[in-house]
């Protein structure tokens, strides 16, 4: 079964950064374009176009909102993990690998990360994540 998409593309001064959002249950596709000095995170986006990432706290304490994003090329600079990430994506990976899931914060596909930390930069990349018990 192929996921449905969620594409989101943004505008930036230099260069365009294109976000796809991937989930088993997602139905619609949205589109946004960004201003200069704009640099929204991944669940800013998420929620202004209804794409359902659970969220809780939105400052990076609670990893609810845990999302792999996936560069599309080689040629998409990783952005930097905040301090709530350094912190928290090594316990979320060791929890995971605890319930059989053997998640590592940094595989071949791709890293996780909290959407609430992440920054949108330039580049392409594909967003992962569980909607079995989304927002909205």
């Amino acid at each position: 079964m192929v996921p449905n998409l969620v594409t989101c593309q943004s505008d930036a001064v230099a260069a365009t950064a294109t976000v796809t959002f991937v989930a088993e249950r997602l139905r619609t596709t949205a589109r946004v374009t960004l201003g200069a000095g704009v640099a929204p995170t991944l669940l800013s986006i998420a929620r202004q176009h209804g794409v359902p990432i659970l969220f809780t706290c939105e400052v990076g304490g609670c990893g609810a909102c845990l999302v792999r994003v996936v560069p599309a090329t080689d040629a998409t600079q990783p952005v930097a993990l905040t301090d709530s990430e350094e912190f928290l994506l090594p316990v979320l990976a060791r929890q995971s690998v605890s319930t059989g899931k053997g998640e590592e914060p940094r595989s071949p596909a791709g890293c996780l990360r909290l959407a609430c930390q992440y920054v949108v930069g330039p580049g392409e990349i594909t967003v992962a994540f569980s909607d079995a018990m989304a927002a909205g």
